[in-house]
Order: structure tokens, then sequence, then C-alpha cells
């Protein structure tokens, strides 16, 4: 992974080690993200992401899938308070092809296999995607393990998310 450098777009903070301030590149973008967490995904791990990039992620606009537990809905409601990141919930009922239009990155962690996310979708939709898997299963290829240290450290995920919207 070759490290983010938003030159002249902001400098680096001391305690975060993250840029303070979004390249201009990145605004107006949409992040969807699967804030499942439970059994299939790691929705608060996420959400712990996307708050250490909060300075970074100003004015992109992050929208949740599958969020519907209330765990993770006061986690976005803390997370939009205290950054005021523009995200919120997608409704259940919502039309899956008008969330991903217009969608930049398509963001997920999960936490064995990948098959309740929407991927085929998502690639149909010509949408980016980073999908960091916790416990691959045996035989995962290489991208599934470069993507093992962003899958349980939210740091190494919000660069790596960062990083995405960037190179996409």
């Amino acid at each position: 992974m070759r490290p983010l450098s938003f030159v002249g777009s902001g400098f680096w903070g001391k305690q975060s080690d993250m840029p303070l301030f979004a390249p201009p590149s990145i605004e107006g973008m949409r992040i969807l993200a699967d804030g499942r967490d439970g059994l299939e995904g790691r929705g608060l791990l996420l959400i712990s992401a996307l708050h250490l990039a909060a300075r970074n992620l100003q004015g992109v606009e992050i929208r949740v899938l599958g969020g519907q537990d209330v765990v993770i809905e006061v986690a976005i409601e803390a997370l939009r308070w205290d950054t005021g990141l523009s995200i919120g919930l997608v409704p259940p009922d919502a039309d899956l092809r008008a969330e991903l239009a217009g969608a930049r990155l398509f963001v997920a962690v999960a936490a064995r296999k990948t098959d309740h996310l929407p991927l085929a979708e998502v690639a149909a939709a010509g949408v980016s995607s980073l999908v960091p898997v916790q416990f691959p299963p045996a035989g995962a290829g290489a991208s599934a393990l470069a993507l093992m240290r962003a899958a349980h450290d939210p740091r190494e995920l919000a660069r790596q998310i960062l990083d995405r919207l960037e190179s996409s």
C-alpha cells in the first residue's frame, strides 16, 4: 500500500497520523457502507474507522446499509454529532440500485465470508469496493490476505478508505 499524500491540501496530525484536511478531489463523493454488526459483519469497526478519518471525509456523503440495529443507529448518530459528517442509514426498503447510483466506494468489514454482501450489484454498478475479511476461509487469495490488518485495525481501515477514494 502506498502512503497517502495530499500535497498542498493539508498537513499530518501529530496524534492521528492522518491528514487533517480532505483533498479537494474527494469532496462530493458518496460512500455506501455495510453497517451490519454481528456474525456476518463488523459495522462498529467500520464506524470507528470513519470516525478516525472524519476530518478527511468532510463533504463526502456516507450512506449505511443494513444498520437497523439500535447500537449501529446510536453509533451513527454519535458520529454525525461528534464530527459533522454527512452520514445516514439507508431505509431497509430502499432500492439498492438507486443507492449505488453515484456512489464512488462500497465498504464493508466481513467476519468470515462475503456472501451476505451485495458485491455482484456493486460490481455491476461500476462501484469500487473495499471489503476486508477478518477470518478469511482457507485458500483465500492474496488480495484477501493483504487486507487482513484493515479487517482488525480501524486506523488501517481508515487509511484504506481514504486511499481508495483518492485513487478511484
